[in-house]
């Protein structure tokens, strides 16, 4: 603030103190009847009977015997009414100046709300020791991304029938038992999760890590559904939005064991079998090769965005 307003501000202000004081003592010394603390619409100033103070009639404050007389001592309430209206001027004058520097001073805006900053997965580059790890167990980076989508939605789904035992193949241990616990007080409280309409938005590898003769993957996975909590008895909406469609973006955490990994040889002639797909054609003796892709199993998971 300029020192110019400071002054005015500080002017204003003590005009307000004396005109507030001074107008007080003034109106207090007036020899005016006081109305009663009540509503206003006390008897005392009802018009109607013989001894009110405002009749024409009787011994009254107002009548020619008074000291407001004309022969009386006059210049008292002349004085008393002219002080009174200067103090009233220095208030109103105080208020005004202080209304103005108060206007004209630049005050802050309003503070909107932060933004929020949403995880984005990050990208990186495929190394080839890492594709070599991954064809290892029978996996490309495509076919991986798919089987832990894949995982992921049925797991999801089993959970949204309150049945995890149809995921079961896909969970550790650790995680089936959670699941299953946790299901339990569900179905208890006559609830379910209901999930529906998945779609996968992105996918990225994190690191991998062989040990043991088990493979260990850790990616990144962005999905979107509907989801929300309902009562297994009237389908009522007990939580969440069921026009809503969420969009979460996991971290999760895999594993492919030695044993489960996709066929890679020919069975009958044992000779490495070219090509990723369900079904192959083996070239050294022609035979066609029925063969599932690698069974990863998810052992963590953990949600780090919702939007």
């Amino acid at each position: 603030m300029s020192k110019s307003k400071t002054l005015l501000l500080t002017v204003s202000t003590i005009c307000i103190l004396i005109g507030s004081v001074l107008l007080f003592f003034q109106f207090k010394n007036l020899n005016l009847r006081r109305a009663s603390a009540d509503s206003g619409f006390d008897s005392s100033w009802d018009s109607g009977g013989s001894d009110s103070s405002w009749d024409s009639g009787g011994s009254s404050s107002w009548d020619s015997g008074s000291s407001w007389d004309s022969g009386g001592s006059s210049s008292g309430g002349g004085g008393d009414l002219l002080g009174g209206l200067i103090f009233l001027t220095l208030l109103i004058v105080g208020c005004t100046i202080f209304g103005i520097i108060y206007v004209s001073m630049p005050h802050q805006p309003a503070r909107s709300a932060p933004s929020v900053h949403h995880f984005v997965i990050p990208k990186k580059e495929i190394s080839l020791d890492e594709i070599s790890l991954l064809e290892k167990y029978g996996l490309t980076v495509g076919s991986l991304y798919n089987a832990a989508y894949d995982a992921y939605v049925i797991i999801q789904k089993a959970w949204a029938e309150n049945n995890i035992d149809l995921a079961k193949e896909y969970l550790s241990d650790t995680l089936y038992n959670q699941y299953k616990s946790q299901l339990i007080g569900l179905i208890a409280k006559k609830q379910r999760n209901a999930m529906y309409d998945f779609n996968a938005v992105d996918c990225a590898l994190k690191y991998l890590e062989e040990k043991d003769d088990t493979l260990s993957i850790t990616l990144y996975l962005r999905v979107t559904c509907y989801d929300y909590l309902v009562s297994t008895t009237s389908n009522a909406v007990l939580r969440g939005n069921k026009n809503k469609l969420n969009d979460y973006t996991y971290r999760l955490g895999f594993i492919v064991s030695k044993e489960d990994k996709m066929l890679t040889n020919c069975p009958n002639c044992n000779s490495k079998l070219k090509g990723r797909g369900a079904s192959v054609k083996c070239e050294f003796c022609g035979s066609v090769i029925n063969r599932k892709p690698a069974r990863i199993v998810l052992e963590r998971k953990e949600m780090i965005d919702q939007r």
